[in-house]
């Protein structure tokens, strides 16, 4: 009976390890984030160049909303700053009417893509975050209807964004 305890015990410690390991998995911990206090956001790189750019400005726009940087810009950095750039891999706006009308399984949008975070001048990498959005996870209905369209995909998307450099932000103070 001990044994079985240990066994188990030995397995959730090791479960833990292993799953925190995986959360943490795509940030350099030697990169110093916390010690910028400017965050410059790059237009994503897009088969649409509007929409890397619109998907940028709403980033940057939340990185404000979330007061964490004294200085928000957008474009190239040129000075001591924090750069997040990416891409977009697949953005598909969505119908919600034929949602309420079909069920959750049609009409369906999609927002995915790829963020990078790095320092400059020093260009050091510091992380990535993947970006995916989707209306599959909600059942339409007729008090969401109108809000779950492709602009609410991209300030879903751009809202993650900046709260996981928040967050990873705060982990590394």
């Amino acid at each position: 009976m001990k044994k079985l305890l240990a066994i188990k015990t030995y397995s959730l410690a090791l479960a833990l390890i292993f799953s925190g390991c995986a959360s943490t998995k795509d940030w350099n911990p030697f990169a110093d984030l916390p010690s910028h206090d400017t965050v410059t956001v790059v237009d994503f790189e897009s088969d649409d160049p509007a929409l890397g750019k619109r998907f940028a400005d709403q980033v940057a726009s939340e990185l404000v909303r979330l007061q964490i940087f004294r200085d928000v810009s957008r474009g190239e950095p040129d000075g001591k700053s924090i750069v997040l750039r990416g891409e977009i891999l697949k953005y598909k706006k969505g119908n919600p009417a034929l949602r309420l009308k079909m069920g959750p399984n049609v009409g369906n949008g999609e927002f995915a893509g790829n963020a990078w975070v790095s320092t400059y001048p020093d260009i050091q990498d510091a992380g990535r975050i993947k970006i995916f959005e989707s209306t599959k996870q909600f059942h339409a209905d007729a008090s969401r209807t109108g809000r779950e369209t492709g602009d609410w995909l991209i300030k879903e998307a751009a809202s993650n964004v900046a709260k996981t450099l928040q967050k990873q932000i705060e982990a590394m103070n």
